[in-house]
């Protein structure tokens, strides 16, 4: 009620702070000093208790902004943070970046049911229990979390591989199997699938570094596309310098339908024999720790290594 945030002032400015934390966009936060900002605290009769209606020391006004503080913390993290997880499910999509979708529980269940479908006729394929607990036992590469992104023109599969993911069967008693994702424990130390695939990744860069031509046109990130389109600008200019001709520019955007599932396995894998030189790798990896004072943190920044044996 606007009476407990002593004025109506206050409830405003909480509600509409409220409301800019529901449209915030993926990755953006709001500190603890935006989510006080423009409250008056001693508006706030309650907690000061007999003070309130006396002159308040420069102690009594912390103390009551501390406690307020908390207020506010259970508020967000124990009331409208799990209202909306209860009642919505959140996520962003292709057609809106960055800005977080709410979809009401019902829909996306409904949403997730015919998603899966889908996929299942075109993409995965549905293994038995025991099968799956064989593999859970047996194979180095674990299970991962399945993530569903909505798009203009249906629906983007993304496995979560940063993650580590541990399957326990359950119900053996009963002749039932049940599958149950959870986190590994500490004595399980089943690493997730971008951890395991690290060093071939480290090898395949060291590779590149060697010898750039052998991969091609592909590029690590945005930053190795500007070095190419400065040399692509140059020989335009020489081009058209010797030749005396204004040769008109034409740009083609392509997108392969299901690029990823349709590669060639065993082709996939003679290239990658052919680009892997030597049959052994030294890697090593260090850490270095950045003190940040201002920020009262320390940031750690890996470096990886790796040369011939």
């Amino acid at each position: 009620p606007a009476s407990f945030w002593g004025s109506q002032e206050n409830f405003d400015v909480i509600s509409s702070t409220a409301a800019r934390f529901i449209k915030l966009r993926r990755r953006e936060q709001m500190s603890e000093g935006e989510l006080l900002k423009g409250v008056k605290v001693t508006d706030i009769k309650w907690l000061f208790g007999i003070r309130a209606y006396q002159s308040l020391l420069r102690s009594h006004h912390e103390a009551g902004t501390r406690l307020l503080r908390n207020v506010m913390h259970w508020l967000y993290c124990s009331y409208i943070i799990p209202l909306l997880r209860s009642c919505f499910y959140a996520t962003e999509t292709e057609f809106t970046a960055n800005r977080v979708v709410f979809y009401r529980k019902p829909v996306w269940t409904q949403f997730r049911s015919l998603a899966m479908a889908s996929l299942k006729r075109r993409q995965y394929t549905e293994i038995g229990i025991p099968e799956a607990a064989r593999r859970n036992t047996d194979q180095v590469l674990g299970c991962s979390k399945l993530r569903l992104l909505p798009k203009g023109t249906g629906v983007r599969a993304l496995n979560l591989l940063s993650h580590a993911q541990r399957v326990e069967f359950c119900g053996e008693s009963s002749g039932q199997l049940r599958p149950s994702l959870c986190r590994p424990t500490t004595e399980d130390r089943r690493m997730s699938t971008n951890s395991t695939l690290r060093r071939t990744f480290s090898v395949l860069k060291h590779e590149h570094g060697s010898s750039p031509t052998s991969f091609g046109c592909g590029v690590f990130g945005l930053n190795e596309v500007f070095p190419l389109l400065l040399n692509f600008k140059k020989k335009l200019i020489d081009f058209r310098a010797q030749s005396k001709q204004n040769v008109p520019l034409y740009f083609a955007s392509v997108d392969l339908h299901r690029c990823y599932d349709n590669i060639d396995q065993t082709y996939l894998h003679n290239l990658v024999k052919r680009v892997i030189t030597n049959e052994e790798y030294l890697i090593q990896q260090h850490n270095v720790l950045h003190p940040f004072r201002s920020m009262e943190k320390v940031q750690r920044k890996r470096s990886t290594h790796l040369c011939d044996p």
